[in-house]
């Protein structure tokens, strides 16, 4: 028996410098495990990261606000939601389903990581899944979200044996979208989120980063997954309606490979 649930959680302050959390509970066959980690990437410095699988506790939402703390790796936040929260079932059959749920497209934010404290517009993302990672339907992952004053943009886009695209514009499907060969995504309406600036913030294969820390599922890994890399960003972004731009943001984005 396969089951993951994953929380995400991130904000990036007006400046871009960018904080990453994630909390996780994995059950795979007889292994049982709880993981937490923080990501800090501030322009010119060099990432920093920390990761426990001790006392990892899920976030708690209670009328609007969600708090999340992690008493091993000195961090709390809190994330107060502005925006609909929106579900999906990405993937469901014989091998399993995949669920997300976007619990907060945009809120304001804020984390304390020891001594230094970080605000900005924040994302909060849940993903259930009961598939393995072993027969997930697809090979190439792509994910991200755009936060700005006015708007939010979120998608997942992923290829292989199954293929899907989930974008939504501020709640609403953009059945249609296209993605740019420069990374432009292409919405209705003749709107378009253009990325600019984008710096990496991790760019690695991942068995080898998770041996040391989750040897148990690095030996799951080990066949189908051992070549498994993650790249993620950090870039500018402004969203426009043809020549006019309407905002100017910050987005979060990765391409999974494997």
């Amino acid at each position: 028996m396969f089951r993951l649930s994953k929380w995400y959680l991130d904000l990036v302050t007006p400046d871009g410098a960018a904080v990453i959390c994630y909390a996780m509970r994995l059950r795979w066959g007889s292994l049982r495990l709880r993981y937490a980690s923080i990501l800090l990437d501030i322009p010119g410095a060099k990432p920093e990261e920390a990761v426990t699988v001790r006392r990892v506790e899920r976030p708690v939402i209670d009328r609007g606000i969600l708090r999340w703390r992690s008493d091993p790796l000195d961090v709390q936040g809190e994330w107060r939601r502005q925006r609909p929260a929106i579900r999906e079932t990405l993937q469901r059959g014989r091998a399993g389903a995949v669920r997300w749920s976007c619990r907060m497209p945009r809120a304001t934010a804020e984390v304390q990581w020891g001594r230094r404290r970080f605000t900005g517009l924040g994302y909060v993302e849940s993903l259930g899944m009961t598939i393995s990672p072993t027969r997930l339907p697809f090979r190439t992952l792509r994910w991200g979200r755009h936060l700005s004053p006015e708007h939010w943009l979120a998608w997942i886009d992923w290829t292989g044996e199954v293929s899907g695209r989930w974008i939504w514009l501020d709640g609403a499907r953009q059945h249609g979208a296209t993605f740019g060969d420069d990374g432009t995504i292409h919405l209705a309406g003749g709107r378009r989120l253009h990325l600019r600036d984008s710096r990496d913030i991790r760019n690695r294969l991942v068995l080898p980063s998770v041996a040391g820390v989750l040897p148990g599922v690095a030996a799951r890994w080990a066949g189908s997954l051992a070549t498994l890399r993650e790249h993620k960003m950090v870039a500018r972004s402004t969203l426009y309606e043809d020549l006019v731009p309407l905002d100017a943001g910050w987005t979060v984005h990765e391409i999974v490979e494997w």
